[in-house]
């Protein structure tokens, strides 16, 4: 946590600012005013089609633009915020690494290194944005799927329906962070039917069944206040992204 985390404060920190992107100038701000205050009665279409995405992610670059800090200070705040990604590539790189030696320990971290060092992971880091925030429940949802559904840990446990449930459940709230997670999330059930243990058919199809279902769940819960609101003020809690 600490070594990648200086890994993300640093790009502010070198940069001694936080760009705005196009996305930022656009949209980011206005949801994250959108997710303090309701501004159905003020505004339509203000940031364009954008204006109906799920807001609450960008909350926190509102406040930090509305208070007028720094883009250094801004930077370091938005980029602590991303910790929560690292611990499911860990575990991630656990179960596909695993071994208590320490040359298993040194791939281990070599690899979670790795997978931050992306241009795409660390230019998130220069401008606003909540792409990593919005994959963190589908990365801990594979956390939890990969260790049922592999025989790569030590000991591989059967599936189970609460390993099962949980990681449909984070997908699901992945998909209502960002609508577009949901390319990833659908094929997640699709583990516990590879599960390369000793667990029979009938088993695996249930846990696969059980995965879909928290998934609905997750999501509904997550973005059901949103959708609820949209609904109200459209009939479509989907605005603009379905009807007319």
């Amino acid at each position: 946590m600490l070594v990648v985390g200086g890994v993300f404060v640093s790009v502010p920190v070198f940069l001694g600012r936080l760009g705005m992107s196009w996305d930022s100038l656009n949209h980011q701000v206005y949801l994250g005013w959108q997710a303090q205050a309701s501004r159905f009665d003020e505004d339509y279409m203000a940031a364009s089609l954008q204006s109906y995405q799920y807001p609450y992610l960008y909350w926190p670059l509102y406040a930090l633009t509305a208070l007028g800090v720094s883009g250094r200070v801004a930077g370091v705040v938005l980029a602590l915020l991303h910790l929560v990604v690292i611990p499911p590539v860990w575990l991630i790189a656990r179960t596909l690494i695993p071994g208590a030696g320490w040359r298993q320990t040194v791939f281990r971290v070599s690899g979670v290194l790795m997978s931050f060092m992306s241009i795409l992971v660390l230019k998130s880091f220069e401008v606003p944005g909540n792409d990593l925030l919005a994959a963190a429940p589908l990365l801990f949802a594979l956390a939890i799927a990969l260790p049922a559904c592999s025989k790569f840990l030590d000991g591989a446990r059967r599936t189970s329906l609460r390993s099962a449930g949980y990681a449909g459940f984070w997908a699901g709230v992945s998909v209502a962070f960002k609508l577009s997670n949901a390319y990833s999330a659908i094929f997640l059930p699709v583990l516990f039917l590879m599960a390369a243990n000793d667990s029979p058919l009938r088993e695996r199809v249930r846990c696969s069944i059980a995965c879909y279902v928290l998934m609905l769940i997750g999501f509904v819960g997550a973005y059901g206040y949103w959708g609820y609101r949209l609904f109200q003020e459209f009939g479509s809690p989907l605005f603009p992204f379905w009807g007319g």
